[in-house]
């Protein structure tokens, strides 16, 4: 029997054959992404330059109450709009040189090798989507995925979205809203006494109509808050996000989760002293065909003893009605 070759043929099975479960890993490891799985705003496959999500932004103007054959409005009035955003790519490679090939001979090590660094670029996916789904999208000079930082922001009437000036004041309809309870209210931060109330006060904010919050993903002070809150009375969580690992309660008939675990990196992905009240409806992660975390075909390197092969996402978190989120901070 001829000796193998190489690690071609082991590299690449293994990564077809775990494709769907890096797919399921990355997006369960992430409280936002499980949100928008179950109320099916994932959307694959798409395609064009940009991502659009198109919006009304005002009711119709020729609404009009009337007697008989009197006039009616029938003048030319927009009510509809759209966001456009970038598609945001990243990638990480599995890399295997030829001395690690050549000290691992043998089926079965290869076979632990090519699993091993498998199980380290998931891990690392699943580190740095977690991490850019909460940022502001301005990592390596803007081509960071867009997060809640960006999305749900702490100061609503500035900056753009999706090519939206939030500034302008006849885009206000693409302003979420924020709570400081610092500086718009007299009565404290959130704490077991305060909690209720503020959130309360965020979803009397956010909610219109059949629309509003349906997840609140906190920090460790606002989930301890709404803990001890809860302790007065009975706690009741959420059986599926708890399997997956997600420690959550029930408030006001929504999901609060806490959300601010650090990744292998280090970085805080949700200050302590904050709560984002989300409407899974609103926002959408779009990926496009072929770079939903899939695998591209081996590169052999020409250069060096060396091959690798890329899993590649190529997307972005889109939103389509702004005012139904909201932010609550402390400082």
């Amino acid at each position: 029997m001829p000796a193998e070759p190489g690690l071609s043929e082991i590299v690449t099975t293994t990564i077809e054959n775990r494709t769907g479960k890096i797919q399921d890993n990355v997006t369960n490891h992430n409280a936002l992404s499980v949100v928008l799985k179950d109320h099916d705003m994932i959307e694959k496959n798409v395609s064009g330059r940009s991502l659009l999500e198109e919006m009304s932004f005002d009711d119709n103007g020729t609404f009009t109450r009337y007697s008989g054959a009197q006039t009616l409005n029938i003048s030319y009035n927009p009510v509809a709009t759209a966001a456009e955003f970038v598609p945001k790519q990243f990638a990480v490679a599995v890399v295997l040189n030829g001395r690690e090939k050549r000290m691992n001979d043998g089926m079965e090590g290869k076979i632990k090798l090519a699993k091993m660094r498998m199980t380290v670029a998931e891990d690392t996916l699943q580190n740095f989507f977690n991490a850019d789904c909460y940022s502001d999208g301005t990592a390596d000079s803007g081509l960071q995925i867009g997060g809640l930082r960006l999305l749900i922001s702490k100061t609503p009437t500035s900056g753009t979205i999706g090519g939206i000036d939030r500034s302008v004041a006849a885009n206000a309809f693409y302003r979420n809203f924020k709570f400081d309870t610092v500086n718009d209210w007299a009565g404290g931060v959130v704490s077991a006494a305060t909690v209720k109330t503020l959130f309360g006060r965020v979803i009397d904010n956010t909610q219109q109509n059949a629309n509003g919050p349906k997840v609140i993903l906190s920090g460790r002070t606002h989930y301890g808050a709404v803990r001890d809150a809860a302790q007065a009375v009975q706690m009741i969580t959420d059986p599926k996000l708890a399997k997956l690992g997600f420690e959550n309660l029930f408030f006001c008939g929504r999901t609060v989760i806490l959300g601010s675990s650090i990744n292998f990196g280090g970085q805080t992905l949700i200050a302590d002293d904050l709560s984002y009240f989300i409407d899974p409806k609103s926002i959408a992660l779009k990926t496009y065909r072929g770079a939903y975390f899939e695998r591209l075909d081996q590169i052999q390197s020409i250069n060096q003893d060396a091959e690798a092969q890329l899993i590649i996402f190529m997307g972005n978190l889109t939103l389509n009605r702004a005012r139904t989120n909201g932010v609550l901070f402390d400082s």
